[in-house]
């Protein structure tokens, strides 16, 4: 399905059948996340996935009771970083040198440039950007998951505190963001029988 059919497809899913996501389609997507562009390369978030099924009950319950939840075959969250210092920084330049085999004196320049992009950033700006680059990556994964077949919901609905709470977030230096249930719609689910809503073209697009 080439990603034009495979967007006007996909919809934000209210039911999920029993039907099981196999592991190699989960590490499909995962990978795609992985490969998401964000600012500089730093990949400054993390995915977790939820296989246990009482975390999963747990969360449902923190989510406004939406049966996607604990329904889909798998649950994703995409969650962002509550800080972000040289130390990561630095460990970022040793993987640039170890993947592309180049001199310490070859990236410092790109390097420097990261540090004190982070350095002059407050922390109120700071967890915005890192926010965004939650963001980056959950377009991928929904356009990935489309081309693939798959059906998502990303959420924002839940109550964010006490979902890091139940998955002890705060521990591992992150804040959940965005919940996102995967598998196969229900034959019973309404929403993808009605025709998608969008603006058309001319309204979107400003030529200039």
């Amino acid at each position: 399905m080439g990603i034009l059919d495979a967007l006007n497809w996909r919809n934000a899913t209210k039911r999920f059948s029993d039907k099981k996501l196999n592991e190699d389609q989960v590490k499909v997507l995962l990978e795609a996340i992985r490969l998401s562009p964000t600012s500089y390369g730093l990949q400054a978030f993390k995915t977790v996935l939820v296989k246990n099924e009482k975390l999963r009950e747990q969360i449902r319950e923190v989510a406004y009771g939406q049966s996607q939840v604990s329904e889909a075959s798998h649950l994703l969250i995409l969650c962002s970083q509550t800080n972000i210092d040289e130390t990561e920084v630095d460990s970022y330049k040793s993987l640039i040198m170890k993947e592309r085999e180049m001199a310490a004196a070859d990236v410092d320049g790109f390097i420097n440039t990261i540090k004190q992009t982070v350095n002059n950033l407050d922390s109120v700006t700071k967890q915005v950007w890192l926010s965004r680059q939650v963001y980056l990556a959950l377009g991928v994964l929904l356009s990935a998951a489309a081309v693939e077949g798959i059906d998502a919901c990303p959420m924002e609905g839940f109550d964010k505190e006490k979902v890091d709470q139940i998955l002890d977030l705060p521990a591992h230096g992150l804040n959940s963001l965005v919940l996102i249930p995967v598998g196969y719609r229900h034959p019973d689910d309404f929403y993808p029988k009605l025709k998608k809503v969008r603006k058309p073209l001319e309204e979107m697009v400003i030529y200039k």
